[in-house]
């Protein structure tokens, strides 16, 4: 339990959860039209954030660049 919450004060989460890195105004920056699909990529790169695979803006847009050109 100790482990667990000086893990959440190192990252400024002991309170609430982090904010987004990645914005819908990012995604419609690259090109990709507003409807259902901002929301899926939206929060499929707020998971890779809080799994802390992506730790900056510039990655979460990397991040969404990969699942664009995937999809």
């Amino acid at each position: 339990m100790d482990w667990f919450l000086e893990r959440a004060r190192a990252l400024g989460v002991e309170h609430r959860p982090p904010a987004p890195l990645l914005l819908g105004r990012h995604l419609l920056a690259l090109g990709l039209r507003p409807g259902p699909r901002v929301g899926d990529i939206l929060k499929a790169i707020y998971e890779q954030q809080l799994d802390g695979k992506v730790t900056t803006v510039d990655e979460a847009i990397a991040a969404a660049r990969l699942m664009l050109d995937g999809a």
